[in-house]
């Protein structure tokens, strides 16, 4: 990193970079909304300055972020023999009679 300080330093145990001629660091500077240096604590004394706030995490693992996308598609089955919700991470309604909420995921008892 050049003349610019960064606004955040990040210094781990271990920081995975996903370059393959750089797989792991200890150090990360942000300036702005990215990633702006990596490399050792001894180098991130040259990306900082007295406003530039630094968090060191210790032993702890960091990861690039990952951006999870998704919806949870429902669908409605017309079904006389049963009627219960399954829903992803929160309880199904069913709300029409002799029917059944299916999504992918675990399946909780409804009404």
């Amino acid at each position: 990193m050049d003349a610019i300080a960064a606004d955040l330093v990040l210094l781990a145990d271990r920081i995975v970079t996903l370059n393959p001629r750089r797989s792991f660091a200890t150090a990360l500077g942000v300036t702005g909304q990215r990633i702006s240096a990596i490399g050792s604590r001894a180098d991130a004394r040259r990306w900082r300055d007295r406003r530039t706030r630094v968090i060191d995490v210790g032993g702890a693992t960091v990861i690039p972020g990952l951006v999870d996308a998704h919806a949870h598609m429902t669908v409605k089955v017309s079904s006389s023999s049963t009627r219960r919700s399954q829903s992803v991470g929160a309880s199904a309604t069913s709300s029409a009679s002799s029917a059944e909420w299916r999504t992918v995921g675990r399946a909780a008892t409804g009404s």
